[in-house]
């Protein structure tokens, strides 16, 4: 595609993403969670970014992937080159750059670059500099990048570009037991590479399936599976989840799985507390804006999370005390009786 028409055909998604913002104050809410990914970026490529991929979290040119990611004193972050996978195309921002203008004393003309003066004002100018006066100008042009989910990035380095996880061999073997007890549940866990790295995880009503995005390490491996299991326990078919607003069903998805974590003896993720903030106050918003009739009380998401959590904690601490004592690691079965403590209902 030529440079004028790809200008022209980003600029009209641009367009379309502002008017979608006036339309749906829940869009401009989203792009404003993506934006925060992209600091470093003015906000004409982060719209830009956004239109073109909306689950982005890292981007960099094919040339930086190659030579892994060097920083500013020219160390690479990978030892290995990171290559861009088969079929991807590239997302554009804009770049700067400085050109170099010229023009002879002689001349009306504007300065120009050098590749718009004619083979006899390029030779012209080899021969006789002294009567060419140079300038620089800034410019912006548009260069293509990818996205991390685009390329080859090898697990242990994700933790180090964008935080999603670390290796834990605690959190590997209760993520192990948490697929375990989903099994007795008739729930299938499977995981997979979702395309981006900002989805974390999925559940399937239908077919009663979580996918975990496969790019994790242990520790969001984890936390991502007990949200999903949340969601399993608390909006198990149709009916369940759509009577709820999206903000009421992740924040009670999040609850449930912080309690799954602490019954597993571990921290709660910086990830995993963020969603969690956010998810409390989209739902703190929604019902100052709902009719008076029809809101919900905090303590009645409280009570429905805690009922779902003790139903199924019991369950939950048995298959991870058969796991851990099947499997030498950090954490022991008393350790994870011992940390357990039932949320009661409230009174």
């Amino acid at each position: 595609m030529k440079k004028n028409a790809l200008r022209e055909e980003l600029s009209n998604k641009c367009k379309d993403i502002y008017k979608n913002f006036k339309q749906d104050p829940e869009a401009l809410v989203e792009y404003l969670e993506f934006s925060a990914r992209f600091r470093n970026y003015s906000h004409n490529n982060r719209i830009m970014i956004y239109a073109q991929r909306p689950g982005a979290m890292f981007v960099a040119p094919a040339s930086a992937w190659r030579e892994g990611l060097p920083n500013a004193e020219s160390k690479p972050l990978s030892d290995t080159p990171i290559y861009i996978k088969k079929g991807e195309k590239a997302l554009y921002v804009y770049a700067p750059v400085i050109q170099r203008l010229y023009q002879h004393c002689n001349s009306a003309e504007q300065p120009r670059r050098w590749s718009f003066l004619s083979a006899a004002e390029q030779k012209d100018y080899k021969t006789n500099p002294e009567t060419w006066t140079v300038g620089e100008a800034l410019r912006f042009k548009l260069v293509p990048v990818f996205d991390i989910g685009q390329v080859n990035c090898p697990p242990e380095l994700l933790p180090k570009i964008i935080g999603i996880g670390e290796q834990n061999a605690t959190a590997a073997q209760c993520y192990q037991a948490l697929k375990e007890y989903a099994k007795t549940q008739n729930i299938t866990v499977m995981e997979k590479d979702l395309g981006s790295v900002s989805l974390r995880g999925l559940y399937r009503i239908g077919e009663n399936t979580i996918l975990i995005n496969s790019l994790f390490n242990d520790t969001q491996r984890l936390s991502t599976l007990a949200h999903e299991l949340g969601h399993s326990a608390l909006h198990y078919d149709m009916s369940t989840a759509f009577s709820k607003s999206q903000s009421t069903r992740e924040l009670e998805a999040d609850m449930y799985s912080l309690m799954v974590e602490r019954l597993c003896g571990l921290e709660t993720t910086d990830a995993r507390k963020a969603h969690l903030q956010d998810s409390y106050k989209a739902f703190e918003a929604e019902q100052m804006n709902a009719p008076e009739d029809k809101r919900i009380s905090i303590d009645e998401v409280f009570d429905g999370v805690f009922k779902r959590y003790n139903d199924s904690a019991a369950k939950i601490r048995e298959t991870l005390c058969k796991q851990l004592d099947n499997t030498p690691i950090q954490a022991s079965r008393e350790e994870i009786h011992n940390k357990t403590t039932l949320p009661t209902q409230n009174l």
